[in-house]
């Protein structure tokens, strides 16, 4: 197969595990308390395709996604992190479709 073919064949795989992944927020600012979110700090939203960027994409550790984000690195955030990127790892693979956050 010519080359072009195969580049566009890939990026659009890649286009269809991104809408299953959605454009939700993972880390969104209202759930969390300023104070649990970095004393001081602006920190960043992190969008679920983002996480999925970081993560499978960058190698990224959790931590080092908050850091990226500015923000603080604790057990809540790191848990709330890991649990939007599970659900966004869900849809991609066709788990729980429905709930797609948009």
């Amino acid at each position: 197969m010519d080359a072009v073919v195969l580049r566009l064949a890939a990026r659009q795989e890649f286009e269809a595990l991104e809408r299953k992944v959605g454009r939700g927020v993972a880390m969104p600012m209202r759930k969390v308390r300023p104070s649990k979110r970095g004393a001081g700090r602006v920190c960043k939203m992190i969008s679920d395709l983002d996480a999925v960027r970081a993560v499978c994409l960058l190698g990224l550790s959790m931590s080092e996604v908050l850091r990226k984000y500015d923000w603080t690195v604790s057990s809540r955030n790191s848990a709330a992190l890991r649990a939007a990127l599970r659900d966004a790892l869900d849809r991609m693979q066709g788990y729980g479709v429905a709930s797609a956050r948009k």
